[in-house]
């Protein structure tokens, strides 16, 4: 199982301690000495190779790379009229909404996001959440969006994206005490 996850995932791989003291007494012209060095450079590409296929921590309000990558593009074909070998860049950002909008309403964000006119932007992702801060802890209030209500589907939020906003559409139940609200979109651009 372990070589199973370690073949799936992008975990940095450990290294051996070196003993120093037998590195410094090493003749740099001998054999050892040599492949200690390749060993040591292809350890070092395989600890840059994890780190660079980690997915990054970072939400932010301007559009960057956040370090996912999705399956070459099955309708872009190379040279040899193949599929092209190159995992696409996944790319996020976030819009600050500030406070949802009252019943039956809609507020729309601009998101900012070039959209090339072509077939190869998608959208992956749209996610966010919504908070209710009070001076009591007992009465905060955090919600997913989208949002469907369980108990009336008449209170759910919808969020939905187009070429130039964010929208966040509510239902009848007056959400506007929710003073906080972020989306997350993340996004194909081949």
């Amino acid at each position: 199982m372990a070589q199973l996850y370690n073949e799936l995932s992008s975990s940095i791989p450990t290294t051996s301690i070196l003993d120093v003291e037998q590195i410094q007494k090493m003749d740099t012209k001998s054999p050892e000495f040599r492949e200690l060095i390749v060993r040591l450079s292809q350890q070092a590409n395989s600890h840059a190779l994890a780190i660079n296929n980690r997915d990054t921590g970072l939400y932010d309000t301007q559009e960057y790379v956040s370090g996912q990558s999705f399956f070459p593009n099955p309708n872009i074909a190379g040279s040899s009229g193949t599929q092209t070998p190159a995992q696409r860049p996944v790319y996020r950002k976030v819009i600050n909404f500030g406070a949802l909008p009252g019943s039956s309403a809609t507020i729309s964000v601009a998101h900012g996001i070039t959209i090339p006119l072509s077939s190869s932007f998608t959208v992956t992702r749209i996610y966010g959440s919504a908070s209710k801060m009070t001076n009591n802890l007992a009465t905060m209030s955090f919600i997913p969006l989208p949002y469907a209500d369980p108990s009336a589907a008449a209170n759910s939020i919808a969020l939905n994206m187009d070429g130039t906003n964010v929208n966040i559409t509510t239902g009848t139940k007056d959400w506007s005490s929710w003073t906080s609200a972020y989306v997350v979109i993340e996004f194909l651009k081949n």
